[in-house]
C-alpha cells in the first residue's frame, strides 16, 4: 500500500507540475514473423496542444540481429494560429547487439518529408541507445540513454 501510495503521488505530481509534456500510446503486435505498430503522439506547451502524429508501421527481422521497418507518418504541427500537415514514408534498418549488462540499438532512418507551404525532402535520422537488458524495480522500469542525429542535405 505504502508504494502504491508513493507512486500515485509521484506521477500526479509529475503530470500536473509539467506544463510542457508528451503522451504517447505506443502499440506493438505480433504476426508471424513481423511486428506491427501503432503509435500515437501528442505534444503540449503553454499554448496547448501543439504536435500530433500517428505512426502505422511493419518491422520485419532480416537476420537474427538486423530489421527492417517500413513506417508512414502523418503528423500535424499548430504554427501561426493553424494546423500543417507533414506525411512521412519512412524506411529504417535496426541492429540490436544484446549482452547481460547492456541492450545496444543503432537505427538509421530515411525520412521523405511531406510538408504543406514547403519543399518536399529528404532527411537521415540516425540513433544509438543502451538500454538496461530488462525491466527492474517493482514499477517494472527500463532506464536508457539515446541520442539522435539528423542529417538532411537540403537544410545544411
Amino acid at each position: 500500500m505504502y508504494k502504491k501510495l508513493i507512486f500515485f503521488i509521484v506521477t500526479l505530481t509529475t503530470i500536473f507540475s509539467q506544463i510542457n509534456h508528451q503522451d504517447k500510446i505506443v502499440v506493438k503486435r505480433l504476426v508471424g514473423l513481423s511486428t506491427l505498430t501503432f503509435d500515437f503522439d501528442g505534444r503540449v506547451n503553454e499554448t496547448g496542444v501543439f504536435h500530433k502524429h500517428l505512426d502505422l508501421g511493419i518491422h520485419y527481422p532480416i537476420l537474427s540481429t538486423w530489421t527492417l521497418g517500413l513506417k508512414y507518418r502523418t503528423q500535424y504541427r499548430f504554427k501561426e494560429n493553424k494546423w500543417n500537415l507533414e506525411q512521412r514514408p519512412q524506411i529504417e534498418i535496426l541492429k540490436a547487439i544484446k549482452n547481460q549488462k547492456v541492450k545496444l540499438q543503432l537505427r538509421s532512418r530515411m525520412d521523405y518529408r511531406i510538408r504543406e507551404g514547403k519543399e518536399d525532402e529528404m532527411r537521415n535520422r540516425s540513433r544509438i541507445q543502451f538500454k538496461a537488458p530488462k525491466p527492474f524495480t517493482f514499477f517494472q522500469i527500463t532506464p536508457f540513454i539515446s541520442n539522435e542525429f539528423f542529417f538532411a542535405p537540403k537544410t545544411w
